[in-house]
């Protein structure tokens, strides 16, 4: 791929279609599994697979489908495989428009049902249209007469069944595999236009008020016992296909409405995976785990649930080595050499470590006389960094000066999501393509061989601080959630101000001369403020905070610890390099930095003691 030929770092985003485009050799060579738990999407069974935007969740998926699976598994057959992955994206199109909400009296379960299966069954036709057809066991003559007897004996049978009418329109007599499968994909498509064209007429109508001229629907009604999962067990059947389970990769279901979303929380209940298996992707804005029943779905007893950032929090160590395989098989791929360093690419400060170093020095000197922790090695971790940017207060305001350089700090940075290294480090790499060029125009893209930390600083300053500003721009553009949550552009804000608040406070405890400086997580003591949960949760869904479980104030249970996302440090001068310690506040406290961040701030600094603090160890945190 070109596009990865001149800059190593350069985000493979399904929204640029650079993943669906980028050739299958290719998706090997760059693809790791980012946490332990990805050996289990393949396994039979439902599974939901949650994280942020960015954090790699469409790769995964671009990874199991049957192309890429023939070179990881080393086969030249489609029928040798051990599941044929299938690639549904949830997009934000006609299969979810909001206002086929204003419609809840034409069969909401059913009509979303129907839309929701012929959408999976166009898009599963149609991706049989990509498949390499060329040194098949079978001729293509005889696959295509497999073909029309599927479509004869099964499809059509099916839908008529459920009340389709119309094959007389269609002249089905194939000359190749893929003409008959695109032939299949278009009925798909026209029997799901057809619906979708019957609900926007009704919502038409109402809209207008005109109640009487409600159109009448006579096509089919397909759902997913009925037509979808009895068409993919005959389609197993296929000489080109393996007698193994299909997986169905529904990608972004967050995007679904909540009527579709409890259709297919229906269809997983089923437990029909030892044929069919479905693998959902949500960005943790998943609406609903209800079924059309009014049961819940639940783990593990119906699905598999997996945290993508989980690898992150539970353990930082497993992160960065996945991230230093990620670079180095770009490295490979880019500079087709494999004795690049990601450390020696990404340079530390030289400067500013030496400094730290001196700060080191100055506390180990000191410890027998003012140290605070029961080791000399304890103190040194806790202060080091924080006395430096302390010292940097006399040269400019609130430590500006201090360098985010680094693999190992570009890589903390990122805070488990892995857009958030390479966005950075495209740009950084663009900025270092672009300097050389201008003093020598024989400069080549290959020629690049490390980032200098003024470089490094400057983008991932930049980029941090656009998370606050940028991104907050975004959300407050969304048409969809502003019509479908009258608050949502006051939580927008109440968000903002929270991580304001929190961040600025956070800021003031790393310069102070607490005990514990290096705070960048809270819990809630006492009973949590619904309102201020709800704020919370929409800051998790939007990957400004993770989420997990510590052992409450009182030492008689559990409490949720709520981590700031480390792509803000460089915005608000922290510390990315620990988990560090948390504080708990009240929930009065925090409903306060939702609406006055600054007063919030210098209340909490005021009132500042190490009262409520506790260092964090990693072996404390519970994923939930």
């Amino acid at each position: 791929m070109e596009f990865l030929k001149q800059n190593p770092f350069v985000v493979l985003s399904p929204e640029g279609k650079e993943v669906e485009n980028t050739s299958a050799e290719t998706i090997h060579k760059l693809f790791v599994d980012v946490f332990d738990d990805f050996k289990s999407i393949p396994e039979q069974g439902h599974v939901f697979l949650n994280g942020p935007r960015g954090s790699g969740k469409s790769m995964m998926f671009r990874f199991l489908l049957p192309d890429c699976q023939l070179i990881d598994k080393k086969k030249t057959q489609y029928n040798e495989l051990p599941f044929f992955g299938i690639h549904i994206p949830i997009k934000l199109t006609s299969i979810n428009n909001p206002e086929f909400d204003l419609v809840k009296d034409f069969g909401d379960y059913i009509f979303n049902e129907h839309i929701l299966t012929m959408y999976f069954a166009e898009l599963i036709f149609n991706s049989f249209t990509t498949l390499n057809y060329n040194n098949l066991e079978k001729s293509t003559d005889d696959l295509t007469a497999e073909i029309v007897a599927f479509y004869n004996k099964s499809f059509v049978r099916k839908l008529k069944l459920c009340g389709w009418n119309n094959q007389e329109d269609y002249d089905f007599n194939p000359k190749n595999p893929k003409e008959a499968f695109d032939i299949i994909s278009q009925i798909c498509f026209e029997v799901f236009t057809e619906a979708t064209q019957y609900l926007k007429r009704n919502v038409a109508n109402k809209s207008k008020g005109d109640q009487s001229s409600n159109v009448i629907y006579n096509g089919a009604l397909c759902d997913y016992l009925s037509f979808l999962y009895p068409i993919l067990k005959e389609l197993k059947k296929l000489t080109i296909f393996p007698n193994k389970p299909i997986f169905l990769l529904v990608d972004d279901a967050d995007n679904l409405s909540e009527s579709q979303t409890v259709v297919l929380n229906t269809w997983v209940s089923y437990r029909s995976n030892a044929e069919v298996s479905l693998k959902i992707s949500t960005q943790l804005n998943y609406k609903t785990y209800n079924t059309i029943s009014g049961t819940n779905i639940d783990s593990p007893h119906d699905y598999f649930d997996i945290n993508i950032l989980s690898v992150y929090t539970s353990s930082k160590a497993i992160y960065n080595t996945r991230i230093r395989q990620i670079v180095q098989k770009r490295f490979e791929y880019f500079f087709e050499r494999i004795d690049i360093d990601p450390e020696y690419f990404f340079p530390q400060d030289l400067n500013q470590i030496e400094e730290i170093n001196k700060q080191k020095k100055l506390i180990a000197e000191n410890f027998e006389k003012e140290g605070r922790g029961y080791r000399e090695n304890d103190d040194i971790q806790r202060y080091a960094v924080s006395n430096y940017i302390k010292s940097l207060k006399g040269n400019s305001k609130s430590g500006h000066t201090f360098s985010y350089s680094g693999f190992n700090q570009l890589v903390n940075i990122s805070s488990g999501i892995i857009r958030h290294f390479l966005t950075p480090a495209a740009k950084m790499f663009n900025n270092q393509y672009r300097n050389l060029k201008l003093k020598d125009p024989a400069i080549r893209y290959v020629d690049i061989t490390q980032i200098p930390p003024s470089v490094q600083n400057e983008e991932i300053r930049d980029y941090s601080i656009k998370q606050i500003f940028d991104e907050y721009d975004k959300l407050n553009q969304d048409i969809n959630q502003i019509k479908s949550d009258p608050k949502y552009l006051s939580k927008v804000e109440r968000l903002r101000n929270l991580i304001n608040g929190l961040g600025g406070l956070f800021h003031s405890y790393l310069i102070s001369d607490r005990s514990e400086r290096r705070v960048f997580s809270f819990a809630i003591s006492g009973y949590p403020d619904p309102d201020l949960i709800e704020i919370i949760n929409l800051g998790i869904r939007f990957g400004y905070f993770h989420k997990h479980t510590i052992g409450n104030k009182e030492g008689t249970g559990r409490t949720r610890l709520y981590i700031l996302s480390r792509i803000l440090a460089p915005c608000f001068f922290l510390d990315p390099s620990s988990f560090a310690g948390y504080k708990f506040f009240t929930s009065e406290k925090l409903l306060q930095a939702t609406y006055r961040p600054d007063r919030f701030i210098r209340e909490m600094t005021i009132s500042s003691s190490d009262l409520g603090d506790l260092t964090l160890f990693n072996n404390q945190l519970d994923e939930n």
